[in-house]
C-alpha cells in the first residue's frame, strides 16, 4: 500500500492533475467521518480509533486506485498484479505447510494472515484469473501470463483447502460458474488441456492435503442445511438485536464485541471473524 501510494504521489506530481472523485467516494468519506465521530459514544475509544485509522487508509487507497486505473489496459494490468500477489500469499502458505506452522486447529495460512482472509482472497482471484485467460491480449508476455493464470486456479483451490475455510469454498462457486459459462470461447484442445490439468492436479495433490482440512470442508453442506453456520446465526441475531436497540448512532465503530456475549467469551478466531464481518460490510 505504501509503495502504491508513493508511486501515486509521483504520478500526480508529474501529471499535475487528479481524477475527480465520484458519488461513491463522497459516501465513503461520510462513512469514515461517522466512524470517527463514534469515538464519542464508544465503550472503548482506543479500539474505535484503531479501526478509524484503518478506514482512513482504505479510503485513501480507493482514491488512489480510482485515479490510476482509468483505461482498460491499466485495469487489466491491475487484475494481473492481483493474481501475482495471490501467488505470493499461496507460496507462503505452502512454506508454512511443509514447515508445519499452523495458524490454529491444523489450518494453514500465509504469514500474519487469518486463514479465512487467505481463503477468500484466493477465491476472489479465481474469476479474475479466468477472465484474464479468456480476454484477448496481445502483449509480449501474454502466453506466459496465460499459463500463470491457468495454473492459478488449481493453486487457489489447494490454498483454500489448506486454509480449511468453508466460506471461501462457497465463494469459489461464482468463479466456477464463470469458467463453465465461458468454456465455449476456448478451442477443443485448450478445454481438454484444462480438464487434464485439473484432474492431474487433484490426483497428485490429494495425498498431500491434511485430512483435518478435508473433514472440515466436508461439513459445509450440513452446516448450511442443519447447523448454525458455525455460530454465525447467533452472532447475526445479536447484531440485529443491537441494531434495533441502537439504530440511530450504533455502539461505536469496532465495538460489536461490546454487545455480543458470544464474541466476549469465544476464541480469538471468532473475534476476528466478527470484526472482519462488520469492517467489510
Amino acid at each position: 500500500g505504501l509503495g502504491v501510494a508513493g508511486f501515486w504521489v509521483v504520478t500526480v506530481a508529474y501529471s499535475g492533475q487528479v481524477r475527480k472523485p465520484g458519488l461513491f467516494h463522497l459516501l465513503a468519506c461520510l462513512f469514515v467521518l461517522w466512524s470517527m465521530l463514534s469515538v464519542l459514544w464508544s465503550a472503548d475509544p482506543t479500539r474505535t480509533l484503531t479501526l478509524f485509522i484503518t478506514f482512513i487508509q482504505l479510503f485513501a487507497f480507493t482514491l488512489i486506485l480510482w485515479d490510476l486505473y482509468t483505461s482498460r489496459p491499466a485495469l487489466m494490468t491491475g487484475l494481473q498484479m492481483y493474481i501475482l500477489g495471490a501467488y505470493v500469499a499461496f507460496g507462503n502458505t505452502i512454506i508454512n505447510y511443509f514447515s508445519g506452522n499452523t495458524y490454529y486447529f491444523e489450518r494453514f495460512s500465509a504469514e500474519g494472515t487469518n486463514p479465512d482472509d487467505l481463503g477468500n482472497f484466493l477465491a476472489l482471484g479465481i474469476p479474475i484469473a479466468w477472465y484474464l485467460v479468456t480476454s484477448s491480449q496481445t502483449t509480449r508476455f501474454s502466453s506466459w501470463f496465460k499459463l500463470i493464470n491457468y495454473l492459478y486456479i488449481p493453486a487457489a483451490f489447494v490454498g483454500i483447502i489448506l486454509s480449511g475455510t468453508r466460506t471461501a469454498l462457497i465463494a469459489t462457486i461464482p468463479g466456477i460458474l464463470l469458467g463453465l459459462a465461458s468454456l465455449n470461447r476456448l478451442n477443443f484442445w485448450t478445454r481438454t488441456a484444462i480438464f487434464l490439468l485439473l484432474i492431474v492436479s487433484g490426483v497428485y495433490l490429494q495425498p498431500l492435503i491434511p485430512t483435518s482440512s478435508l473433514d472440515r470442508l466436508g461439513t459445509t453442506g450440513s452446516e448450511i442445511t442443519q447447523g448454525d453456520l458455525n455460530g454465525r446465526l447467533v452472532i447475526w441475531r445479536q447484531g440485529f438485536e443491537s441494531f434495533v436497540d441502537h439504530s440511530l448512532i450504533g455502539v461505536g465503530s469496532n465495538m460489536f464485541r461490546s454487545v455480543s456475549s458470544r464474541s466476549r467469551s469465544n476464541s480469538k478466531h471468532l473475534q476476528n471473524i466478527i470484526e472482519l464481518f462488520f469492517c467489510y460490510n
